[in-house]
């Protein structure tokens, strides 16, 4: 499942779908874009400590782009707020 379908996905309301894929795609793979799906997947789910610990990954992700890391910030933040 490529990030920009997980992420339509979400917003279907598949979510219990769409993080089983995601989790099982990210287990073979390292794309910080992997996680910031999933991080907004567990989020929207309301699994914030999983939502939380996943936007923390990609914000420690040294292949990250500036981007990515700033919307994992965000992400964080509307934990922190909820």
């Amino acid at each position: 499942m490529l990030p920009i379908r997980a992420r339509a996905a979400i917003y279907d309301g598949n979510l219990e779908e769409v993080i089983e894929e995601l989790e099982r795609v990210r287990s073979e793979s390292t794309d910080p874009m992997l996680g910031a799906v999933l991080a907004e997947a567990y989020l929207f789910d309301g699994q914030l400590d999983q939502a939380a610990a996943m936007a923390e990954r990609v914000i420690a992700s040294q292949s990250a782009p500036d981007w990515l890391i700033e919307h994992a910030e965000d992400l964080l933040n509307q934990i922190q707020n909820s």
